[in-house]
């Protein structure tokens, strides 16, 4: 007999099919049953691991078969259980027979959702057509993808508007930082995704200050929820929490960075408000000494509230635990940059007062550079924040490749960061770890203690690759592209910090798949290969010369420019050709040091 077991997961439905298969010459006879039941646990419940019961069902007689129906206040579940042909449990098949038993499930929500699926995911996330020698990166391009359309949500005060939620199943709703940083790195796709995003968060910024979801005047949303999520250990979340550090300032660098990649200049404008309004809240939460901190001031809230929010994720050299309110190194960088584009904004369309906003980054730049280096064996590093008593928290970590692309490094420090992004103690050979291996407290398998992220290493490729390091960039984006094998082409939400040269990568076993930012990832790493780096309004786009082996053969058709079509091509010489009406292109220069013994011993 051979058994196949077909399951379809569809908006709203679950189709189980069981087929059974008679390829013996005898009659097949054996006892069968279905067991289904539901404890309608809630998402927070199953990911702490808190028991819960099973519910007993509403049962009744359907024609072939059963209805069963478990409800709450918040959901409907009715199964519908095929009936077994013979007797009770018993199945009869004979020689060359086949029997089908489907089960059907059909979810309801009994509130209107916050979310929902987009009927038509293309028309947000585009197809691609793509070719290229790699086959590994042809399958995780294509894989993230998919997986990218399957996470869009539009939004249900306005459905022309779709974001990627984080990720699936625990983060299956809108997240500032990761909804951001995912639209960010899909801009080469076009802007409707990235647009839609940033006015999703507009109409959820904060106007009054509130303790319990940490809510200021300007400040963009951490996530959103249709009620408030129990993360165990006295952490519980309202259903719109606002405990992001560093969601604001994106917000900002994602409509800069929207409008460089062509979008409708009133849709840009009609955000700058808004702009306004996050501009606003980054002077005000700046303390006296002129840094960005957090500080949970709820008590039940998230202890951090940069991207590595779990409570042990910012450490000291030693091990121990920072203190808060905590001024971390990358937001300083966020900070900086959104201040300067909002300059660049504001001075394109004629508003505000962009030399202030210039100088206020200035200043931020001079402070950093005076509190925020330590020395370390390895050399001096920006020390991944600061603590409640000014003392920096000196451990080396990924956090430094944040700081790449936003200015707020002179071209020596650059330098000096690129050396350690590529040093074995951070570059596992699948990606940055998150904590340097002889740090205390380092662990592979820690979520943010030693474990690789793969948008927080393409985040430093990104910005190695902006401060002229493109070898060193590149080496990163392949360890990543390398790491995907191991995962048939779908990069999980993280992944163990294991150095390459033990093995493949170790899978982290509660980690999402598909997650937004790490398929996301996939499209900044082709966008690293060929140094692409559109400026519309100025009617520019810069690649680079050539691109590296992995990229040769590449054909890719379907990404876009202020709605104009793009088509790029990798030769057999390595050389990039891009092809894209009424925009000039210029071939970049590729600057900065060649050679990792050539930086500085020193910041």
């Amino acid at each position: 007999m051979v058994l196949t077991r077909t399951l379809r997961v569809l908006p709203g439905s679950i189709r189980d099919e069981l087929l059974f298969e008679n390829v013996g010459s005898g009659m097949l006879a054996f006892d069968f049953a279905i067991q289904i039941g539901s404890d309608l646990a809630r998402m927070d419940s199953v990911k702490t691991g808190r028991t819960t019961s099973n519910i007993e069902p509403i049962w009744e007689k359907v024609t072939d078969g059963a209805s069963l129906l478990w409800a709450d206040s918040a959901v409907e579940v009715r199964a519908t259980v095929p009936s077994i042909p013979c007797a009770p449990r018993r199945i009869n098949i004979g020689p060359g027979e086949k029997l089908l038993l489907p089960v059907n499930v059909e979810i309801t929500e009994l509130r209107k959702p916050l979310f929902s699926a987009p009927s038509i995911a293309t028309d947000y996330l585009p197809e691609l057509q793509l070719s290229v020698n790699d086959r590994a990166l042809h399958r995780v391009v294509t894989r993230s993808l998919d997986d990218l359309r399957s996470l869009l949500l539009i939004d249900g005060e306005a459905t022309d508007d779709a974001f990627l939620a984080a990720g699936a199943p625990w983060y299956f709703t809108l997240f500032g930082r990761d909804s951001l940083w995912a639209a960010q790195f899909l801009l080469p796709t076009g802007t409707d995704l990235a647009m839609g995003t940033l006015r999703t968060l507009a109409r959820r910024q904060a106007t009054a200050y509130d303790a319990n979801s940490q809510a200021e005047p300007g400040k963009i949303l951490h996530e959103m929820r249709a009620e408030s999520a129990d993360l165990g250990n006295g952490v519980t979340l309202p259903p719109i929490y606002y405990g992001s550090i560093d969601a604001t300032p994106l917000w900002i660098s994602l409509l800069h960075a929207a409008w460089k990649y062509g979008a409708p200049e009133h849709e840009v404008s009609a955000l700058l408000p808004n702009m306004q309004s996050a501009l606003d809240w980054l002077a005000g939460a700046t303390g006296e000494d002129g840094f960005l901190r957090y500080i949970d001031s709820s008590g039940s809230g998230l202890a951090n509230q940069g991207w590595k929010d779990s409570a042990d994720g910012i450490r000291h050299r030693d091990g121990s635990l920072s203190q808060p309110p905590i001024a971390l190194c990358e937001v300083q960088g966020y900070a900086y940059a959104a201040a300067r584009e909002a300059a660049e904004l504001q001075r394109h369309f004629g508003l505000g007062d962009p030399d202030r906003w210039e100088e206020w980054a200035a200043e931020l730049s001079e402070r950093f550079r005076r509190r925020f280096w330590v020395d370390s064996p390895l050399g001096a590093h920006p020390a991944v924040a600061l603590d409640r008593q000014m003392t920096p928290v000196s451990s080396l970590t990924s956090n430094i490749g944040h700081l790449l692309g936003t200015g707020i490094c002179s071209p020596l420090e650059a330098a000096q960061i690129a050396k350690l992004l590529i040093h074995p103690e951070l570059n596992s050979g699948y990606g940055l770890r998150t904590m340097a291996a002889s740090t205390g407290g380092y662990n592979p398998l820690g979520y943010h203690t030693g474990s690789v992220w793969s948008h927080d290493t393409m985040i430093a490729a990104r910005g190695l690759a902006a401060e002229g390091f493109r070898a060193e960039a590149i080496e990163l984006a392949k360890g990543v592209l390398d790491a995907s094998v191991e995962f048939a082409g779908r990069l999980p939400e993280l992944y163990g910090g294991y150095p390459a040269s033990d093995g493949p990568p170790t899978a982290y076993a509660a980690s999402c798949r598909p997650q937004a930012w790490a398929a996301a990832a996939t499209i900044e790493a082709l966008r690293i290969f060929v140094g692409l780096k559109p400026d519309v309004p100025h009617q520019l786009i810069a690649i680079a010369e050539t691109a590296p082996d992995v990229a040769l053969g590449l054909h890719l058709n379907g990404l876009r420019m202020g709605h104009k079509p793009v088509s790029l091509r990798v030769t057999d010489t390595k050389r990039i050709e891009l092809e894209v009406d009424g925009l000039r292109i210029t071939q970049a220069k590729v600057v900065g040091a060649a050679n990792p013994a050539s930086y500085l011993s020193g910041g």
